[in-house]
C-alpha cells in the first residue's frame, strides 16, 4: 500500500486513513486518520497470534505518533487496547486518550493479566507500573457526551458489543466519520 507523505497534493484536504492493523487480518486494531490538519487515531490493539514487538501495530517512521491529537479507544479486548501502555509509554505519543467509563475499568484488569501471560514467555512489552500510571492519561467518556478537543469533535455511543463498547462519531471541520 503506497502512503500519503507530508506535503503531498492538497495536503490537510484529503482524508487519509490507514490501518496501521487490523487492515487485512484480525487483530492489532489501530487506525490513522488525518484530515485539516487533525490526527486522531483509533484503538491500539495487539495480535493475539504474536507476542512482543511483532504483535504490535504497525507504527513506524513514516508516522509521527507525537502529532496525534487524540486516541479513541473502542473497548477492552486485547486486540483494541493493549498495546496502550506501549504507545504512552514508549514512544513520543502526546495526544490524549480517551474511552468509557467501563473500558477503562475493564481494560485495567485485561492488562494485568495480559502482563502476568506476557511474563511467561518473556516478551513483556511494558511493566505493571506503566500500566498503572497509564490509568491517569486516560480521558473517561459518557455516552452521547460530546468532546471538543483541538477542534475536533466527537461523541461516544453505545456499540452494544461488551460492556463499554462505543462507537465513535467524529466531526471534522463539519465533515463527520463514524468508527465502529
Amino acid at each position: 500500500m503506497k502512503r500519503a507523505k507530508e506535503g503531498d497534493a492538497n495536503d490537510g484536504e484529503v482524508m487519509q486513513c490507514t490501518p496501521l492493523g487490523a487492515g487485512q487480518e484480525v487483530g492489532r486494531s489501530c487506525f490513522y486518520l488525518k484530515f485539516k490538519g487533525k490526527t486522531i487515531m483509533f484503538d491500539c490493539g495487539v495480535h493475539p497470534g504474536d507476542t512482543g514487538y511483532t504483535s504490535l501495530p504497525m507504527i513506524d517512521d513514516e508516522f509521527d505518533v507525537a502529532a496525534v491529537d487524540l486516541l479513541l479507544v473502542t473497548h477492552f479486548h486485547l486486540d483494541h487496547c493493549a498495546a496502550l501502555p506501549f504507545l504512552l509509554f514508549k514512544t513520543n505519543f502526546k495526544g490524549r486518550v480517551f474511552m468509557t467509563h467501563a473500558t477503562k475499568n475493564i481494560y485495567y484488569y485485561m492488562l494485568t493479566d495480559f502482563i502476568r501471560v506476557s511474563k511467561a514467555v518473556s516478551d513483556t512489552l511494558f511493566s505493571e507500573q506503566e500500566l498503572k500510571n497509564s490509568m491517569d492519561k486516560i480521558e473517561v467518556v459518557d455516552y452521547h457526551q460530546e468532546w471538543v478537543v483541538d477542534g475536533v469533535r466527537f461523541k461516544a455511543y453505545h456499540a452494544g458489543h461488551v460492556l463499554g463498547a462505543a462507537m465513535f462519531m467524529v466531526d471534522i471541520a463539519g465533515t463527520k466519520i463514524l468508527y465502529t
